[in-house]
């Protein structure tokens, strides 16, 4: 284990580099083919970053932890998030995650490991290349992202270039945005100019992946740099004064409005009548329809998961668990999707916190966020940094919270985050070379076991990971029931941790295409397929039950003719989330199928009472009517649903009357309401 001096130096930069570069991580091919191959690399790259620099310390006592404020909160952060996580309700995913976000306990680790290698090993002058790196890579995934959106057709799905949401495309070039600013300012040679386009580059695949939180941050954010300018660089006390006034301004009213729009009641709050009612009536309205109705729900929700469990929370990345627990029946009306809603996060860091991490977790991180800005103005007073560089830094920390008062943050907006932890609590300007080989025993001691760790971590967190993503993607997109059945079964066994979503995926990704299959001519040869799907997801993932699961479980059931099963599962899907319609619906189908179909009713009403302007409930209640010949009940949904939906009559008589042909309806309709 003797690696040269200028080698273990060359290869902790060479994977910092790597690091960086997560973003650009994308395979075709597997399932979550975004998330699972980037964090893999990540954590594999991590795991290399932290075994080289431990062996650097011990064999050259160069790379000693450089213990501040700034990574002693950082590190009570991991400590509690780390608590959060095993006392919540769902320790398993929060300390794992699922493979749709993959940020659990084991990342946020694997962000701190990466921050201590960074604020140990990278001196000052070290940082501007590694700056330029990161813009670099941010420019051809946005570049990607803006020759998808002119009609052309890479390889990437989606207009996102490599990463897959827009939001999360806007969050990862906000922080980019900012360090070519800074690198215009830092920088001495001609090159600072190609930063500066970079500045102007960046936000233009935001605005046109329509990101707009984190348009609007960017430009807030570079509006606020641009005050801070005034105030500390203009040499005129009247301009200094004018920019002191305009960030009070900013702060005032910007605080009036975020305390108007954010707050998480679904129905105005803070005033009762008068000209302020009005004002935040519109701005609610507008940012309602902006985000089709859901985020003050998903606020509401959190604030509720908050005061049940208010020191840790229910754990990080549990939050779903809140969101069935108190959903909201107007939500079914938000949302185009066949298989309904499925929020795992609050979409907003202040609820988010509250919600899955309590009031510690939330007054820990939050501690450390305003540490972080308070140093970069100690910094400056003390001459450490320039102007710039607080200022710089600081814009881009408020646009970022900003940015995360409507969204949350993902894999590469996370790295970007630590990576600024890195940056701003570094301080170091030189190394000190002890050339320590005295430790020879104690480096074999220590070395040997961190080995075996290293190659056991990237194996269950990245090759694993993969492997299981790949057989999951094989699995929901095969047509042979064979290939289905292997692939199924490989997934399942193969995954290291969260094999509830497994299931879950196994399940809903399959269940349409089975449902046409047992229709079509192949139904015998898919039989087998469901009957294997039944089995995986009856298997015990060792997490609480999920309504989703049970929700999709009692529909397999269903489809292998097993109503007693179905209606069991179906119960508790109900008793998971009680006003959820979903899983009355279901039951009032199991119900009907048995014969049962009063039963079934007194399930429709009961989701009409949710919600009752919900147009599939009176559907479906006029389809059970209608198979068993009660036209009394047929009227009666019929005109319930004309009454609570009067915008569609024409649509409820299609449901109600879908032999009769299409002047036959109209005449009805005009005959109900001839004024229009």
């Amino acid at each position: 284990m003797k690696f040269k001096k200028y080698k273990v130096e060359k290869i902790i930069k060479a994977l910092t580099y790597a690091a960086l570069a997560t973003p650009l991580v994308y395979l075709p091919g597997f399932y979550r083919g975004f998330t699972i191959p980037e964090v893999s690399f990540f954590f594999a790259v991590v795991g290399l970053l932290f075994f080289l620099w431990v062996y650097a310390v011990l064999t050259k006592g160069k790379y000693k932890p450089d213990f501040n404020l700034i990574a002693g909160l950082l590190s009570l952060y991991i400590v509690v998030y780390f608590l959060a996580s095993i006392l919540g309700v769902d320790p398993l995913n929060s300390l794992f995650g699922g493979y749709s976000r993959f940020t659990g306990f084991i990342f946020i680790f694997h962000l701190y490991l990466f921050f201590l290698v960074l604020n140990s090993t990278l001196k000052k002058d070290d940082w501007p290349s590694f700056f330029q790196f990161s813009v670099s890579v941010s420019v051809i995934i946005a570049g990607i992202s803006i020759v998808e959106n002119m009609g052309l057709d890479p390889p990437f799905p989606g207009n996102y270039g490599t990463i897959s949401l827009s939001s999360f495309l806007g969050t990862y070039l906000l922080f980019n945005t900012f360090f070519a600013l800074y690198l215009f300012f830092k920088l001495k040679d001609v090159d600072r100019y190609l930063f500066l386009i970079a500045v102007f580059f960046l936000p233009i695949p935001v605005w046109l992946v329509n990101s707009r939180a984190a348009f609007g941050s960017i430009i807030g954010g570079l509006l606020l740099f641009g005050v801070l300018f005034l105030i500390f660089k203009s040499k005129k006390e009247f301009i200094q004064k004018l920019g002191v006034g305009a960030l009070v301004l900013g702060i005032f009213v910007g605080t009036f409005l975020a305390v108007l729009i954010f707050h998480p009641a679904e129905d105005n709050l803070v005033f009762n009548s008068g000209i302020g009612f009005k004002i935040e009536t519109f701005l609610r309205e507008d940012f309602n329809e902006r985000t089709e109705g859901r985020r003050h729900i998903f606020w509401n929700q959190a604030m509720r998961g908050f005061r049940e469990r208010p020191v840790l929370g229910y754990g990080p990345n549990n939050f779903e668990y809140v969101y069935y627990k108190h959903y909201n029946p107007t939500l079914e009306l938000t949302h185009s999707r066949r298989g309904g809603i499925k929020a795992d996060r609050a979409h907003n860091i202040i609820y988010e916190k509250l919600a899955t991490q309590g009031i510690i977790g939330f007054l820990v991180f939050f501690t450390t966020i305003l540490f972080l800005i308070f140093s970069l103005w100690r910094k400056k007073d003390e001459k450490i940094i320039d102007f710039y560089e607080s200022a710089i830094f600081s814009s881009l920390l408020v646009a970022w919270f900003v940015q995360n008062l409507t969204v949350f943050d993902t894999v590469n907006s996370y790295i970007m985050l630590f990576f600024v932890f890195g940056f701003v609590a570094s301080e170091r300007e030189k190394f000190v070379d002890n050339n320590s080989e005295k430790c020879t025993s104690l480096k074999k001691l220590i070395m040997m076991p961190l080995l075996l760790i290293l190659i056991l971590s990237i194996y269950f967190l990245s090759y694993k990971p993969l492997k299981t993503s790949l057989y999951i993607q094989g699995a929901i997109t095969v047509n042979d029931p064979e290939k289905i059945i292997e692939y199924s079964e490989k997934a399942y066994e193969s995954s290291p941790f969260n094999k509830e979503e497994v299931q879950y995926s196994l399940g809903a990704y399959n269940k349409y295409f089975l449902e046409k299959k047992l229709k079509s001519e192949e139904e015998e040869r898919f039989v087998e397929v469901i009957e294997h799907i039944i089995e995986i997801m009856e298997k015990d993932s060792g997490q609480p039950l999920n309504f989703n699961n049970q929700y999709t479980l009692s529909h397999y059931y269903l489809m292998n003719e097993q109503p007693k099963k179905a209606a069991r599962v179906a119960k508790k899907a109900i008793e998971i989330s009680p006003k959820s319609q979903r899983g009355y619906w279901q039951l009032a189908r199991i119900k009907s199928e048995k014969g049962d179909y009063q039963k079934a009713l007194k399930l429709i009403d009961e989701t009409i009472k949710l919600e009752e302007g919900l147009i599939y409930s009176y559907k479906l209640g006029i389809e059970i009517a209608r198979e068993n010949g009660d036209w009394r009940s047929v009227q009666k949904y019929k005109e319930w649903a004309i009454k609570n939906n009067p915008d569609k009559v024409v649509e409820i008589y299609f449901i109600t009357y879908p032999e009769k042909r299409m002047n036959h309806i109209y005449k009805s309709f005009f005959e109900i309401l001839p004024q229009q």
